[in-house]
């Protein structure tokens, strides 16, 4: 048994890691609201999940019971369908044995303790005081004698303080409420942004879908917009990116996050923006499976739904181009390398469709889009000049950077058709190349070799009779 214990409880690096074990079995059965109880005599979590526990037969392999699957090692209720689930009741259930020895359950159907990791126990049917006659609600008694009860609520109260965007990316539950035995309490909800009348002042974009993960503790409230771009897979699930907003729905530039698979995992994407995909992870469930080709499929359809992201954020009306654009990745040593399909998948986006912002509300494709040295440049010759030496649909593009900003740099290496600046001696230069092609007589050798020259016959008819010294003067 304390071999079991090490090679399934003890692998999780982080913390009070069940506490996401907790929300996602919840979620699994379709609750839409929890709530974490912090006692010294142990932690209740009570939510309102519509399915119940259920008990199979052994023999039974296809339709594993949720009772035999929390007291087994590698049963699972959450073998597929049309909807899959996030994970394995079974195994990471067993994350909740750091702090417990015997996890109580409460059920409208049934009560039952678990000993031994794995030993259930009938308990007599009585209602809890804590539990309504629809909830399930589970008491974890601090047990263990190797952590004492004020470590396990210290971490546990940790934990839930500084859960990433726990709401996000769940199929149903929508508000976390939690309590602490010192009276330290906090809460997390997710809506979609009001009415404007209704939305305390927050300005919103008539075209914009947007929404608002709510975290409240004690009495502090931070609300954070966002834009939800997602996109269908098989077996009814999907891939997901989020753009997080300020209160003047600018996009928020200045962190970079962990890849999601419903909750956070230990990959820094390197991204300024949140992905989720139902990855295949480690057995601690941290960290995201390398070389797997499902994952790397899943990194395919993500990189294609954060380019068409940026082809639909480029046509919202009063779009900030150069903030939009300061989301979006494009150096590749940035990201971790699972991640950098994203980069060509966005350079191949802005090829196929005209994204990048030139003047009057104009946008090209990046094969005609040219950044200019500064503003004299750009004065000195505006974009019709500019058509005349680089090809009629070339455009200057950012034209308010300047080389200051960071960003100048990335759209100089990455964004423009030369990959580099176009200076005034350089379109000087073209210009008067350019004129004297224009003004440029042709000699009779050039026109007798022109198939397109009016006069070639009459050129051809005197060329013969000239002499070999006649014709090297003419030529």
């Amino acid at each position: 048994m304390r071999g079991i214990r090490a090679s399934i409880v003890e692998k999780y690096s982080e913390k009070a890691h069940f506490v996401y074990e907790l929300l996602q079995n919840a979620d699994d059965v379709g609750a839409t609201s929890v709530q974490f109880l912090l006692r010294k005599s142990g932690l209740y979590f009570i939510h309102n999940g519509i399915t119940l526990f259920t008990v199979t037969s052994p023999s039974d392999t296809q339709n594993v019971g949720h009772i035999n699957a929390i007291t087994a090692i590698g049963d699972s209720t959450k073998n597929g369908g049309e909807t899959p689930k996030i994970g394995k009741f079974g195994i990471g259930f067993k994350a909740v044995f750091q702090y417990t020895n015997t996890p109580h359950v409460y059920d409208p159907n049934i009560s039952f303790k678990i000993k031994d990791l794995i030993v259930p126990v009938l308990m007599e049917q009585e209602p809890h005081p804590l539990r309504k006659h629809d909830e399930t609600l589970f008491f974890f008694p601090f047990d263990r004698p190797e952590k004492s009860a004020q470590d396990a609520i210290d971490e546990i109260e940790d934990k839930l303080k500084n859960l990433l965007f726990p709401l996000v990316f769940l199929r149903n539950l929508k508000k976390i409420n939690w309590e602490s035995e010192n009276g330290t309490k906090g809460s997390f909800n997710l809506h979609p942004l009001p009415d404007p009348e209704h939305s305390g002042g927050r300005k919103r974009n008539s075209d914009s879908n947007i929404e608002i993960h709510i975290q409240t503790l004690g009495k502090k409230t931070h609300e954070q917009p966002f834009i939800r771009f997602s996109k269908p897979i098989e077996n009814g699930q999907n891939v997901q990116c989020v753009f997080l907003l300020d209160s003047e729905n600018q996009f928020l530039t200045h962190k970079k996050y962990p890849a999601f698979c419903f909750f956070p995992t230990k990959v820094m994407s390197g991204l300024r923006f949140l992905i989720h995909a139902p990855f295949m992870l480690s057995d601690s469930r941290e960290g995201i499976r390398q070389k797997e080709r499902w994952n790397e499929q899943l990194v395919q359809h993500l990189a294609e739904l954060v380019a068409d992201s940026l082809e639909v954020l480029t046509s919202k009306t009063d779009v900030d181009f150069e903030n939009l654009f300061s989301v979006f990745p494009f150096e590749k040593q940035d990201l971790d390398s699972l991640f950098t399909p994203f980069i060509d998948a966005i350079i191949q986006k802005l090829h196929q469709k005209p994204l990048l912002p030139s003047d009057n509300g104009e946008t090209v494709l990046i094969q005609n889009a040219y950044l200019g040295e500064n503003s004299e440049v750009l004065h000195e010759f505006p974009n019709e000049q500019l058509a005349q030496v680089m090809g009629e649909n070339a455009r200057w593009i950012f034209t308010n950077l300047t080389h200051h900003n960071k960003f100048w740099h990335i759209v100089k290496a990455h964004l423009t058709a030369n990959k580099n600046v176009v200076t005034a001696d350089f379109l000087k230069s073209k210009l008067h190349i350019l004129k004297k092609e224009e003004t440029h007589t042709p000699s009779v050798s050039e026109l007798k070799n022109d198939e397109n020259s009016i006069l070639k016959a009459e050129i051809m008819e005197i060329w013969d009779t000239l002499s070999d010294e006649e014709r090297l003067k003419l030529m």
